[in-house]
């Protein structure tokens, strides 16, 4: 099943009511880096030249209006559009969309690169709509018994399992 971005629109709520901090959280949470983690303050105040305190201020909301340049560092940094910043917020939410996908993008791709998720890639090709239905939802079961199992057994190690 495909995932769906819903406008702000769509979800109800003002498109102009995001601050400058709620989008930088935003980017903090979806732009990650090549280790897969989110940039620290440090790191993005490497990266844009700006310092850690003043990246601090902007991600609290203690500050909220940047220079145009430091706004510019900051887009370049995430790799949005300086207006992901500056202009209205459906600009901003088009945006978010398009890291949605990018991010859903990598998702896969880290998962394709595990040989046995690709061989059952191609293997599902063969399959109908149901049959990858079925597939899916006994995936959504083993992933439930596997998070299950692993709760189980650390409540066993701290010996509060009431189960037993």
């Amino acid at each position: 099943m495909a995932a769906v971005i819903l406008t702000s629109r769509e979800r109800g709520t003002d498109p102009m009511a995001r601050t400058l901090a709620e989008k930088l959280r935003y980017l903090l949470e979806t732009v990650k880096s090549e280790r897969g983690d989110s940039f620290t303050n440090a790191e993005v105040a490497a990266g844009t030249g700006l310092s850690p305190s003043y990246i601090g201020y902007l991600i609290r909301g203690e500050r909220d209006n940047p220079t145009l340049q430091n706004a510019e560092a900051l887009a370049k940094f995430f790799g949005v559009p300086v207006v992901y910043f500056t202009a209205d917020d459906d600009a901003a939410e088009r945006i978010d969309q398009q890291l949605e996908r990018l991010r859903s993008m990598l998702k896969l791709k880290r998962a394709m690169q595990r040989a046995d998720v690709e061989q059952l890639a191609t293997r599902m090709l063969n399959l109908s709509s149901n049959g990858v239905e079925a597939i899916a939802h006994l995936v959504e079961l083993l992933i439930d018994k596997e998070r299950d199992t692993t709760r189980d057994a650390i409540t066993d190690e701290v010996g509060r399992n009431p189960r037993r």
